[in-house]
């Protein structure tokens, strides 16, 4: 059960970026990316995640799952077959001339005292299967959000290249004319033209990027073409590392797996005990002989282990149990590691973007081209401080968007590790 919130986000623009204060809030971390172009088929992230569990056929295991339970604790429960017991003595010799049918059946009763430990190991054994497909859940529902948020990250640079593609081309087109005219060296036009080239690049590369990241998708999903739009769950607001780890450890599908693994070989070592005890069964039957005479039969056949009282079965179930101990022990240290450092390492990144938006408002970068390319219209700044303004806007957005995407995976990575990433 979430107890998420879930935030959906605006088309990203020059100032969609969030507000200081939103920041400053635990729950607004995670900021706007565009729609898709239109005539391409959209995809939200719950809608995605529903879409991947239906192609991982997950509801399908999970039926298979419940059967399974229900078939294994019949079977434990199930009360043995009688065996049919049929006899027919005779007797001949010295003038005696005897005959005699018995007829009944035989029933071993030892699992009056054995059905428990067998109907307790495969309750454990059958909720196993449940938590470890919950926990497959888990890693599904993090791969696709981990696809959306590169993909609104690689959008948002897609943006700012364009923005600044025509401030570029025309610095070219100026370096171009004032190098024909003689006004400028040629070596001016070359670091002009290097500039256009490397953004060129770069622009091709967001795309190889985007494309790979939505046939990626498209493949998880079965679809054939899929734009994502981004909606990404935020963290639940945690008192401190610790209530993380103990969240954490209460949560956690793999560790509730592993800890039933425990109870159930459990039950099967003290069923491998158990199985070392007496074996027995009643008989009961009818007996008739040739004289007319009739008669019944009832006795007890007790398997007396004298010899073989299932002692390597009893060994090797102890030490299963043993690995099981240790093994669960281990996950639950490596899980509240793993929650503690997610919690810290998504705190000094909040924290570092947060001294970021003290430093620096949404619009400087803007700002300071628009500025920059207004004095050199007026005549008042030269090319070269012009084509410098041009890449710090994009070097400044860069950074700007490596941040916000490390503060969206530090997000991701905790609700991940403390298994609240998303529900459908």
């Amino acid at each position: 059960m979430s107890i998420l919130r879930k935030e959906s986000f605006r088309r990203a623009g020059p100032r969609a970026w969030p507000s200081h204060s939103a920041i400053l809030t635990a729950g607004c971390l995670l900021a706007a990316f565009w729609s898709p172009l239109s005539g391409e088929r959209s995809i939200n992230l719950e809608e995605a995640i529903e879409r991947a569990f239906a192609v991982e056929q997950i509801d399908a295991f999970s039926d298979a799952a419940r059967r399974e339970a229900d078939g294994r604790r019949r079977a434990a429960a199930a009360i043995p077959n009688p065996s049919i017991v049929a006899e027919r003595e005779a007797l001949r010799g010295a003038g005696a001339n005897f005959r005699e049918t018995t007829l009944g059946l035989s029933m071993p009763i030892d699992f009056l005292w054995k059905r428990g430990a067998r109907r307790e190991a495969a309750g454990s054994r059958a909720k196993i299967a449940e938590w470890q497909l919950e926990d497959h859940r888990r890693h599904v529902s993090r791969e696709i959000a981990g696809l959306f948020m590169d993909h609104g990250a690689a959008e948002e640079e897609q943006f700012r290249h364009a923005s600044a593609h025509d401030a570029l081309e025309r610095a070219q087109r100026v370096a171009r004319a004032a190098t024909r005219e003689g006004d400028a060296p040629a070596s001016l036009l070359r670091r002009v033209n290097l500039a256009v080239a490397r953004h060129r690049f770069e622009e091709a590369g967001i795309e190889v990027r985007l494309q790979e990241i939505r046939f990626r998708l498209a493949s998880l999903l079965d679809l054939e073409e899929v734009i994502p739009v981004a909606e990404l769950p935020t963290p639940p607001v945690f008192a401190g590392a610790a209530a993380v780890e103990e969240f954490a450890l209460s949560r956690r599908p793999d560790l509730k797996a592993s800890s039933l693994a425990v109870d159930w070989l459990r039950a099967e070592e003290q069923l491998a005990r158990r199985e070392g005890g007496p074996s027995a069964s009643i008989l009961a039957a009818r007996k008739e002989d040739n004289a007319g005479r009739d008669g019944y039969l009832v006795g007890i056949t007790v398997e007396v282990p004298l010899f073989d009282r299932n002692q390597g079965a009893a060994r090797v179930a102890k030490a299963d149990l043993t690995r099981a101990e240790i093994a669960h022990a281990r996950a639950r240290r490596m899980v509240a590691a793993e929650a503690r450092g997610a919690y810290l390492r998504w705190v000094q990144i909040q924290e570092h973007w947060n001294s970021l938006e003290a430093a620096e408002t949404d619009g400087d970068a803007e700002t300071f081209l628009r500025t920059t390319g207004a004095a050199f219209e007026a005549g008042e700044t030269s090319l070269l401080e012009y084509l410098d303004a041009v890449e710090t806007y994009l070097e400044s957005w860069h950074n700007r968007i490596q941040m916000r995407k490390s503060l969206h995976r530090a997000s991701l990575d905790l609700l991940h590790v403390t298994a609240s990433a998303l529900e459908r």
